[in-house]
Order: C-alpha cells, then structure tokens, then sequence
C-alpha cells in the first residue's frame, strides 16, 4: 500500500532516547578519528560537509527530508560524498567532527 509518505528518505539519528531532534543531533555529534570514519567511507555513506556551513544545520536537514536544501549544497559541492582515493586523512582522535544521521555520517 502507498502513502503520501513512500517518497520519504526517512533518515534518522541513532537511538530513541526521549530527546528533541535537536537534543540528539547535539548528543551525537563529536570529534573522532579517522579509523572511526574508514567503514563508513567505505561503505559510500560518509559526506563532507564544507566549512561554510553548519554540521549542525545540515544534520537537520537530513533529518527533516529538506531535500531542496540538500540538493543546493550537493549541487554547489557544499555537501561531497567522500571516497577512499580523496578523502583526506588526519591524524589523532579528534582530527574530525561527525555526526551519524542513518545511513550517513555527516564530517567536517
């Protein structure tokens, strides 16, 4: 059966805690390491996020289905889905900031 719905991306934090969207985003949002980063780049689900914008404000996005957002980043490479051969790696255990919107893992 079809709904309006089916169009949906239906992305998502992890977990379901009680907290506001806003108050997960803030949860699971932190620095990590780029051993953390290798299985999503991997897997094709790992997404730069350019400076310019707000990792925070991005993750919403995501989780609000805001596909023309997303789409303007992705077309004005604002938003880049990393691949092994480009993605730049860092050393240490806070060289990254991410924060997981399932599937995806959002990075600056």
């Amino acid at each position: 059966m079809s709904g309006p719905d089916d169009d949906k991306l239906r992305y998502q934090m992890l977990g379901d805690d009680g907290l506001t969207e806003e108050e997960r985003l803030k949860k699971y949002t932190g620095p990590v390491s780029y051993d953390y980063l290798l299985g999503p780049l991997r897997n094709g689900v790992l997404v730069v996020v350019h400076e310019a914008l707000d990792l925070a404000e991005v993750g919403m996005a995501f989780i609000r289905d805001d596909r023309k957002r997303v789409q303007a980043w992705l077309d004005e490479e604002l938003l880049v889905k990393a691949d092994e051969e480009t993605f730049e790696k860092r050393e240490g255990p806070e060289a990254y900031t991410a924060v997981v919107v399932s599937p995806f893992v959002l990075v600056r």
